[in-house]
């Protein structure tokens, strides 16, 4: 026993896995005690004394009777998880021992734990529980029926089971039910277990143990409760030949409790209250746990394997929706409904989906999900959650999930009510398949409108809108699976109800729209809605990059379908195709003649601009054109006609022509060359700039993509053209230019106009002028500010505002003349100058903006065409831009520095080709700004200067590149407002280490005449920094040996000069220095053929260590004369002589120092 006994402290842990530990251990070391008593037990029949000991103590091992007393003692136990660990060691020690009965460990359960008078309510709890535990140990032990023989037995019966202790069993339980209502659940699950092990059993009373179970439940008791429920439904399982209508009548009129009859009763036995007026109280039994009968009735309505035994949608629609859901309902039964839904979900098919999705349980979720302080809020998300983990499992059943949500249900704005993702993430979790069908569903609500009066001018619209949108979120929602199938028919049908009206229905339904007449006609303002989203939906398109095929090749491109093809020329072809279909549709807007010949010459030249050069390739040029042209022509379709300007298209027409691949031919006299017009790629991007004035997203998107394809064809003239929009100047000269010609304009044309009804006068010419004063006073706005400032200087002077009096004149003497014209000028003044600041700040803004528009240009120029000459061009001005702006042009600036620093600076690609008179006037003028500008900028230039030192070194430019260099060197050493800084050289050491190496003496002299110390010591680090990646270079030893000397006799020198007070060294300085010199040192001993000695004179450096400790303003630190030391030790390979006795050690001096502040602390006596 004494080997047992400490494994039952760890079943009380609070550790699941030291409990089943703890057990598992108990349970084989019982096993094995066992075992050796029933080898070496003789009984000794006869023996009055042993037939008086207990037949538990008899028949098993003393640590096994012992065990089994002690964890049925357990049971009752309230520390930590006592009752959890005893129960289970309980149980597998029962199913592993076959010399005991199931009526003795009932009898000892029973004796252990017996109700007394005297016990308090919580003693009484742990005994209920005790029971309930032993009693479950009994049954999953499978004890309660088991049919093997015992093998030793105090009688002559051998069976360890018995009819009267199932009996006593059942009758426990239903006693244990009574006594505390909490308790029934738990109890009532066990029984269930009972009657589970009974039903699979093959005992030889199985029969009359039903029978009494039946007596029991149904005979003894008439009221129905959860508990009851699920025992039914299991019972009827086990024993379906049973008459069960004399069992569940009257409650219940159809024998199966789940028919569709019996589901309101069953409704008010479930949610669990005992009359309404507790249920609207909230009252009644609750527990935040669903009850475990709603597994049991969906394993019979939703089985996971077999047929269902029942109609699941009734079910869910009259108990959960009607009953737990209800209006009245209280939240802890609404809480129960949401994990009903949470446990069903999981079982639903693709038939019975959208019975789940009843109106008071959408009701509920939504209202819950709406704000976060609502009471079931966090269950209606988690309800959300599992919805979309459930699509993700079966992407396929996303389709009908949505449209549960947004259909009557629901809310066609679910996200946008719940403030959540719910249908965008399901849609992210479908195919390509189950899009398309989405789509094709919402083009059916669009056509049919089911459930909205079409009499409802008003809702069918906001239906009809509702629809355009979601069809548009499709496609701009970049974590949706996109294919080319439903994009051209969301693509379709927004161009047939923007651009044309369905006369007759097209049977072959050759392009979506047009298989339906719209009931009633789709309003001007929905056609222009989706003329709209068209546009935003090809903008979406042209910057998404796509996968594609050409030529059987995989390619990534930007604005393609799957087959390589522009959406954009796409939608043009569909555009065509839908305009020769005159049978069925007709367009909105009729083209005249001029305009339709200039359409029919882009479509022409766009099938020019496809044929492929005689090697078979695309010209990128040709595709730019190609995307512009067929761009501007879906924008001229999409515009009112009235609005329509053919200028730029026409223009762009003309300048696409050039780009055309023609065949090789002589050239003829006849042949002229215009030199007035611009070049075509110059008329182009000039285009491209104007469209970027534009407020429209289409056409900015249209114009970067379009350049980016032909960036390969730009000259310097086109740079020119781009980076002047980047020069700083007053935006608000150009309106007023404008304002005063649209004022001449007016004028002239008012002048017209007077003539004209001068002309036009009839009789009624009084009446007409008065008609017409009474009409400029209605229609003119009134200023309300300078009214009251008039009414103000009015007041002040003695003239009271006009009111109905009909005797307006108002005696004013000279004075009060003037005083009023000094103060009605002063309003009208100050109004105007409050306009002007306001158009200011607008037109500032605007320019802004104009200005990161161009900077995109710029940006896809560097990116697309890294090796292009022109590259260098674009340096100055961004610089330039860079340092003129404002505060409150931030947004510009960091773009700028964005393309300087990453997009040029970190290009691995650079313009070999450029040629140097064009990079190094570049490269001069970026050092001299470098030299005044401000530190912040310092690095930028740093980077554009590294971009071209690499242009100019790989034309064997490296002599200008050194000269420049070093000219900055020079006035960052000896100028004291520099506000450079030593990143700005050590970035060139580090990347062009053998150009630098040229700068090291000149570096080193210009330390001597440095401006002050602290730029010296600076030059001396970048000395440091070239000596540290010297290993990466090819030199000479004597090149080495001889800058080595320099720097030696340098930085001796300084040292020599610190302690002499000729230089205003600290110790700190004097430090570094030391330092340099012992890594210039260490730099040496590498180079095999160089006399160490001759370089370093190390007997200087021993003499130098000596006037160190002489010197009265470094002698305090023992370091310096100690790096002297390491200097000469290092030279000469031996250790070098101590110091002198005049010196302390850093140990001395500590103590010293403690002792001072010893005798500080020392009191007076």
């Amino acid at each position: 026993m004494s080997t047992t006994l400490p494994l039952f402290w760890n079943l009380s842990s609070a550790s699941k896995k030291e409990r089943i530990d703890s057990s598992v251990k108990l349970v084989s070391a019982l096993e094995q005690f066992q075992a050796q008593f029933s080898n070496t037990s003789e009984v000794s029949e006869g023996d009055d004394e042993e037939d008086q000991v207990d037949p538990l103590d008899k028949y098993n091992a003393q640590d096994v009777s012992y065990s089994i007393r002690r964890l049925i003692r357990g049971l009752a136990s309230p520390r930590e998880s006592s009752r959890l660990g005893f129960s289970v060691a309980l149980t597998e020690l029962l199913s592993k021992i076959t010399t005991i009965t199931c009526s003795q460990i009932l009898s000892l359960i029973m004796s252990s734990t017996k109700i007394t008078k005297a016990i308090s309510g919580q003693e009484e709890r742990d005994i209920l529980f005790a029971r309930l535990f032993g009693i479950t140990a009994i049954i999953q032990s499978g004890l309660l029926v088991r049919t093997d023989p015992l093998s030793q037995s105090p009688s002559s019966s051998t069976d360890a089971s018995s009819l009267s202790a199932f009996k006593e069993i059942i009758a426990e339980l239903i006693s244990i039910s009574g006594k505390k209502s909490w308790l029934q659940e738990s109890v009532w699950w066990s029984l269930i277990l009972a009657l589970d092990a009974l039903h699979k059993s093959t005992v030889s009373w199985k029969e009359d143990a039903f029978q009494y179970v039946f007596e029991v439940i149904y005979q003894t008791d008439a009221q129905w409760s959860p508990e009851k429920v699920a025992v039914t439904l299991s019972l009827q399982d086990m024993q379906p030949d049973k008459d069960w209508r004399q069992f569940t009548a009257p409650t219940f009129t159809n024998p199966d409790v789940l028919s569709t009859s019996n589901l309101h009763n069953l409704a008010q036995i479930l949610k669990d209250t005992d009359d309404p007026e507790n249920a609207k109280s909230g009252g009644g039994s609750w527990k935040p746990d669903l009850h475990f009968v709603w597994t049991a009735i969906l394993d019979h309505l939703l089985p996971l394997d077999g047929p269902a035994k029942g109609n699941f949608a009734e079910f869910f629609r009259i108990v959960v929706d009607e009953s737990l859901f209800s209006s009245t309902s209280t939240p802890q039964r609404k809480y129960w409904g949401f994990q009903i839904f949470q446990k069903a979900l999981p079982r639903l098919s693709e038939d019975v989906l959208p019975m789940i999705f009843t109106k008071n349980f959408m009701r509920t979720w939504i209202n819950q999900l709406s704000k976060p302080d609502r009471y079931l809020h966090k269950a209606a998300k988690q309800n959300a959650s599992d919805v979309a983990a459930f699509v993700k499992e079966r992407p396929q059943l996303g389709m009908g999930l949505i449209v549960q949500l947004t259909g009557a249900n629901g809310s066609p704005q679910f996200d946008k009510l719940t403030k959540t993702k719910t249908v965008e993430n399901i849609l992210s979790s479908m195919s390509a398949e189950g899009i398309t069908h989405y789509v094709d569903h919402l083009i059916q609500q669009f056509n049919e409108c089911d459930g909205i009066d079409k009499n409802d001018v008003d809702a069918l619209n906001a239906r009809r809108s509702w629809i355009i949108d979601q069809l548009v979120a499709l496609v701009r929602n970049g974590s949706i699976l996109k294919d080319d199938h439903w994009l051209q028919t969301v693509l379709e049908w927004l161009l047939v109800n923007g651009l044309f009206i369905v006369r007759k229905p097209s049977k072959q339904k050759l392009h979506r729209g047009t298989e339906t007449v719209l009931k009633p006609p789709l309003s001007e303002e929905l056609r222009a809605t989706c003329r709209a989203r068209l546009l935003s939906c090809l903008g979406d398109l042209t910057t998404r990059l796509q996968p594609s095929r050409v030529d059987g090749k995989p390619v990534r491109a930007v604005g393609v379908a799957s087959n390589g093809e522009f959406w954009i020329c796409r939608t043009l072809s569909i555009i065509e195709a839908l305009q020769k279909d005159s049978k069925h549709i007709t367009a909105l807007a009729e083209v005249d003649a001029e305009d339709l010949a200039l359409h029919t010459q882009v479509r022409t030249l766009d099938t020019q601009l496809q044929q492929p050069h005689a090697d078979g390739a695309q010209n990128d040029s040709a595709l730019g054109c190609r995307l512009l042209l067929s761009g501007l022509l879906i924008q001229e379709y999409c515009t009112d006609q009235e609005s329509w300007n053919t200028e730029v298209l026409e223009s762009c027409t003309n300048y696409a022509q050039h780009f055309v691949v023609k065949p090789k031919s002589k050239k003829s006299k006849k042949d002229k060359v215009d030199t007035e017009s611009p070049a075509p790629i110059d008329g182009l991007v000039d285009a491209l700039i104007g469209m970027l004035e534009k407020s429209s997203s289409y056409l900015r998107t249209l114009g970067n993509n379009a350049f980016s394809l032909l960036s390969g064809s730009v000259t310097e003239t086109s740079i020119d053209l781009i980076l002047a929009q980047l020069e700083r100047r007053d935006p608000t000269q150009d309106e007023e230019s404008d304002d005063e010609d649209m004022e001449e304009e007016v004028a002239e044309s008012d002048r017209e106009d007077g003539e004209e009804e001068a002309e036009s006068e009839s009789d009624d010419t009084d009446e007409a002028e008065e008609d017409e004063d009474e009409e400029e006073d209605e229609d003119a706005e009134v200023d309300e500010e300078l009214r009251n400032k008039i009414l103000e200087a009015l007041k002040m002077n003695g003239v009271e505002p006009a009111g109905d009096s009909d005797d307006d004149d108002v005696e004013m003497d000279d004075d009060q003349m003037l005083a009023l014209d000094d103060q009605l000028a002063e309003a009208f003044k100050s109004r105007m100058q409050e306009r002007k600041s306001g158009k200011d700040v607008d037109a500032q803004r605007e320019a802004t903006h104009f200005k990161n528009r161009v900077l995109d240009l710029v940006d896809l120029f560097v990116k697309k065409q890294p090796t292009n000459p022109l590259v260098v061009t674009v340096i100055l001005p961004l610089i330039t831009l860079i340092s003129s702006s404002g505060s409150d042009e931030k947004q510009l600036v960091d773009k700028a520095q964005g393309i300087l620093r990453s997009r040029i600076g970190k290009s691995k690609d650079v313009p070999t080709s450029a040629p140097l008179v064009k990079v190094e006037p570049v490269l001069e003028a970026l050092h001299t700004r470098v030299r005044k500008s401000r530190s912040d900028l310092s690095s930028t230039i740093c980077a554009c200067c590294i971009y071209l030192s690499k242009i100019m070194v790989s034309q064997q430019a490296e002599d200008k590149v050194v000269a420049l260099y070093q000219a900055t060197l020079e006035d960052f050493l000896t100028r004291k407002n520099s506000a450079l800084t030593p990143v700005f050289f050590q970035d060139f050491i580090t990347r062009f280490t053998s150009l630098a190496w040229r700068l090291r003496q000149p570096m080193l002299d210009l330390s001597s005449k440095a401006v002050n110390t602290y730029r010296q010591l600076q030059a001396l680090r970048l000395v440091q920094s070239l000596l540290s990646n010297l290993h990466s270079i090819d030199k000479s030893d004597e090149e080495v040996a001889a800058f080595m000397t320099s720097l030696r006799k340098s930085l001796y020198g300084l040292v020599s000069n610190a302690c002499d007070e000729k230089a205003s060294l600290n110790v700190a300085q004097v430090k570094d220095v030391l330092k340099l010199a012992l890594s210039a040192l260490r730099q040496t001993l590498r180079l095999t053929s160089i006399d160490v000695d001759a370089v370093w004179a190390p007997k200087k450096w021993q003499k130098l260590s000596e006037k160190l400790i002489a010197s009265p303003n470094l002698k305090s630190s023992p370091a310096l004369p100690s790096l002297c030391l390491q200097i000469v030790q290092v030279a000469t390979g031996k250790p070098a002589g101590k110091p002198k006795a005049g010196v302390k050690r850093k140990g001395d001096a500590t103590s010293e120092a403690t002792e001072r502040k010893r005798q500080k602390k020392r009191p007076k006596t």
